[in-house]
C-alpha cells in the first residue's frame, strides 16, 4: 500500500491499528506492556517466624535517632511522608564521614545476622527445628456447630393455627 496517497487521518488509524496488532501478539506470547493488564500476582514465599530477622540499614539506624528532631524541626503537625522527605534529603546532604558510624554498625548487624542465619539452616538441616509459615495452626477439633434450641420455638409470625409444633399444646 503506498502510504504517500493517503489522507493523514486515514495514515493514523492504520499505524494505530498496527499497535493493535503488535499488544494483541504480545498478548499472545505473554508479555505485557507496563500500564497495560497486569500480569497474575505472585504469591510471597511463606515467611519463617523462627528464622532470623534481616538487619536494618544504615539510613533507618540514622533515621531511629533522628526522627523527633526531624519531626520537631518541621513541626507538631507534620506528616509521616513529610518527616521522611526531609529525613531523605538530610541523609542525602551528609557526607561519608558522618554516615560511616551508621554504616560500621549496619555491617556488625549485617555479619551477626548471617552468623545467625547459617546457625539457623544447620538447625533447619539437621531437624532440630521445624520451620513454619506464620500461618494460624489448623487444629483438628471438629467444626463448631450452630445452637439450636431444643423448643423448636417459631415466631409468632410463622405459627399457623394448624401448626403441630407450636409452643401451646392443644391437649
Amino acid at each position: 500500500m503506498n502510504y504517500s496517497i493517503l489522507v493523514p487521518k486515514q495514515l493514523g488509524t492504520l499505524k494505530s491499528r498496527k499497535k493493535q496488532q503488535q499488544q494483541q501478539q504480545k498478548k499472545k506470547e505473554g508479555r505485557v506492556e507496563s500500564g497495560g493488564p497486569s500480569k497474575a500476582k505472585r504469591r510471597k514465599a511463606p515467611v519463617d517466624p523462627l528464622a532470623p530477622k534481616r538487619p536494618t540499614t544504615g539510613y533507618f539506624l540514622w533515621l531511629n535517632e533522628n526522627r523527633e528532631a526531624i519531626q520537631k524541626e518541621l513541626g507538631s503537625t507534620s506528616s509521616v511522608t513529610e518527616i521522611a522527605k526531609a529525613a531523605g534529603e538530610k541523609w542525602r546532604a551528609m557526607d561519608t564521614n558522618q554516615k560511616q558510624p551508621y554504616v560500621d554498625r549496619q555491617a556488625q548487624l549485617k555479619e551477626k545476622y548471617e552468623r545467625d542465619m547459617a546457625a539457623y539452616k544447620l538447625k533447619l538441616a539437621s531437624g532440630e527445628i521445624i520451620p513454619r509459615t506464620g500461618d494460624k495452626k489448623k487444629t483438628n477439633s471438629p467444626p463448631k456447630q450452630h445452637h439450636q434450641s431444643s423448643t423448636n420455638a417459631k415466631s409468632a409470625e410463622f405459627i399457623d393455627e394448624n401448626d403441630d409444633s407450636s409452643m401451646s399444646s392443644n391437649s
